[in-house]
């Protein structure tokens, strides 16, 4: 845990605060250990550190092995906050976060094809994104059993 800890600059208090997780919990791994330790805490401890549930497991290991998504490896704490952020969401608003990067990637295309910079803000590109997020949530309401129209 003081790698981790060390590695991102964090106190008992701010991954208390960053985890969810209540401070005398943090405060008693320190004195105990992981013995008692509930597995909702370790869940979110190591959704926080993007490591695997074996990694407290381990005494051997020293630093975790990133996890890796789609080849990916997670080593950037924003990432894994990220990504943390995401799972937390519902379905819907999980169409929505996937819908703003690509919508960015997009409209960054189409700046880059007439020689402009990208801004967000110019609203050319802002339709680019709004049309692609309707046609996420089209194809969305489309699969969803659920839609009263089928």
């Amino acid at each position: 845990m003081d790698f981790l800890m060390d590695k991102y600059n964090l106190n008992k208090s701010t991954l208390s605060k960053s985890c969810d997780i209540p401070y005398t919990t943090i405060e008693g791994l320190y004195k105990r250990g992981y013995k008692g330790l509930k597995l909702p805490t370790l869940k979110k401890l190591s959704n926080y550190f993007g490591i695997s549930l074996d990694y407290w497991t381990n005494d051997n290991l020293i630093e975790p092995v990133p996890p890796k998504i789609n080849n990916f490896t997670l080593t950037q704490k924003d990432e894994i906050k990220l990504l943390t952020d995401y799972r937390a969401l519902n379905d819907s608003s999980k169409v929505y976060v996937r819908g703003v990067p690509k919508g960015f990637s997009i409209s960054e295309k189409i700046a880059n094809a007439k020689g402009e910079t990208f801004s967000g803000l110019n609203p050319e590109y802002q339709q680019a994104m709004l049309e692609f997020i309707a046609q996420l949530l089209a194809k969305q309401e489309e699969s969803d059993p659920h839609n009263s129209e089928k």
